[in-house]
């Protein structure tokens, strides 16, 4: 038994990223992916169905966009004034960032392999 207030780790568990697979793992690395608005078409999906799927992709999921960000998917615009401004906000800050920007269903393209995700805004390697 371990001390007391000390924690045990679970091992991790494998993924593609590992792997060294799927569609979000990118020159050796698995790409940091964010979202904006509302995943709704083509295939509905909630924030914890989104991570599985970026994660099954070997890609890793970010709930904030920052200078490490790969990919931001935009969903449709929440609504109300105040969240499609933050919406748009997000956007412009993605660009700022030289990160690539997608449509939701671009991205859902891609996971099915019917579609390829563009070509980095700037290197995965950077």
């Amino acid at each position: 038994m371990p001390p007391k207030g000390s924690k045990k780790r679970a091992p991790a568990a494998e993924t593609p990223a590992e792997e060294g697979g799927g569609v979000l793992f990118r020159e050796g690395r698995a790409l940091k992916v964010a979202v904006t608005g509302i995943l709704a078409e083509p295939r509905p999906m909630k924030r914890d169905q989104f991570k599985a799927a970026v994660e099954a992709a070997g890609g890793v999921y970010s709930t904030a966009l920052s200078g490490k960000t790969d990919v931001l998917v935009c969903g449709e615009p929440k609504t109300g004034k105040k969240e499609e401004d933050k919406d748009s906000q997000k956007i412009r800050d993605a660009e700022a960032k030289r990160v690539t920007v997608v449509s939701y269903l671009m991205f859902v393209r891609a996971l099915d392999g019917v579609e390829e995700l563009p070509e980095l805004t700037r290197s995965a390697a950077a």
